[in-house]
């Protein structure tokens, strides 16, 4: 993943792909314009003692995804604290939504830094603002106490650039895909049955066993399924199951972008790899704060590394938002091993 700022209504280039040898692969990438937001908590203690010949004071730094590196500032001034951004390195200008609250205990937090945004370059400053001017006379911010712990809100607007290991190129021989396509539309000489949800599809056993190594261990000669020339498809849609057919057949699954995800547990059941990295592909495509953790627990469940790795990104660049969604509290219920797993991945890079 890579990701650069916004600004100025300059385009940057995506980053390049290297050359292919082979001509049998296809490419997949996503260019999004993201939000990203850094949280970044300081706390600034034994406030009283403030050296009389120090003027201003820095936090450590810290750096936000668009990889520049920022710094909060406090300046003390006639005997008033004033508080600012500091932009201590970036290749390029930023334009930036900065905010920072005090917290003042019990959870109760007092803006001092009112949202602004501005555009700065390397090293520097954003206008400084009062903190005292966030409280009341009567709500003096000197009696918080010694410590003034503050949360500072860097939020910046990127091009976020994603590529997906390579997919296998669509099968391209479209006369024999047309005549298999209608050799599963007519059904002569069909010798199996799949069942799901109550309906029967018919199909052929040579076919099954030449596209899935599932299918072909099943229909060995002494198996059930080989001897009852039939399997029940458990928890699929028979929508489902007649598109992933229709992709088994011709090698082409019209109808991806409705049925990804149902279609990707089919693959995954039956070893249908190429269809499960498209799949995979598109799903990454599609994801938004409320599908990022539906997405991330349907890749844990069916071990997909691309969606996988997609999803707990986004959801790591957006961990509160999706955090607060319906979804994050359903998963807690429904599926806890697969949202700890996923917790403990967005971890490894926090």
């Amino acid at each position: 993943m890579s990701v650069l700022p916004v600004e100025g209504g300059e385009v940057y280039p995506p980053p390049m792909l290297p050359k292919r040898r082979s001509n049998n692969v296809s490419a997949a990438g996503i260019t999004r314009f993201e939000k990203q937001k850094l949280v970044y908590t300081w706390t600034v203690s034994g406030v009283k003692n403030w050296l009389e010949d120090t003027n201003d004071i820095a936090s450590t730094s810290f750096r936000h995804p668009n990889s520049s590196e920022w710094c909060a500032v406090l300046s003390k001034k006639d005997k008033e604290l004033c508080l600012c951004f500091w932009l201590k390195a970036s290749k390029e200008p930023v334009k930036a939504n900065l905010k920072a609250a005090l917290s003042l205990g019990g959870g109760e937090k007092r803006e001092v830094y009112p949202p602004l945004c501005c555009t700065l370059a390397g090293g520097e400053k954003s206008p400084p603002k009062s903190v005292g001017e966030a409280f009341p006379a009567i709500d003096d911010y000197k009696n918080v106490g010694d410590s003034l712990i503050f949360e500072c809100e860097v939020e910046i607007v990127c091009v976020v650039w994603h590529d997906f290991p390579s997919l296998s190129a669509p099968e391209t021989q479209p006369v024999l895909a047309r005549d298999f396509a209608n050799l599963l539309e007519s059904q002569d000489f069909a010798d199996f049955i799949l069942r799901a949800g109550g309906v029967r599809i018919e199909a052929h056993k040579a076919v099954l066993s030449a596209r899935s190594p599932v299918f072909a261990r099943m229909l060995q000669q002494n198996t059930k399924e080989a001897q009852e020339n039939y399997v029940n498809i458990e928890g699929l849609e028979p929508e489902v199951v007649a598109e992933a057919l229709r992709y088994m057949y011709s090698g082409h699954a019209l109808a991806l972008r409705d049925m990804a995800q149902g279609l990707l547990v089919f693959a995954d059941r039956y070893d249908l790899r190429e269809l499960k990295n498209q799949c995979e592909v598109e799903l990454a495509r599609r994801l938004t704060v409320d599908n990022a953790v539906t997405y991330a627990t349907l890749a844990v469940a069916n071990s997909c590394y691309v969606l996988q790795k997609a999803s707990v990104d986004f959801i790591r660049r957006h961990l509160w938002e999706v955090m607060g969604t319906t979804a994050w509290n359903e998963a807690i219920h429904s599926d806890p091993a697969s949202l700890e797993k996923i917790s403990q991945l967005i971890a490894m890079r926090l």
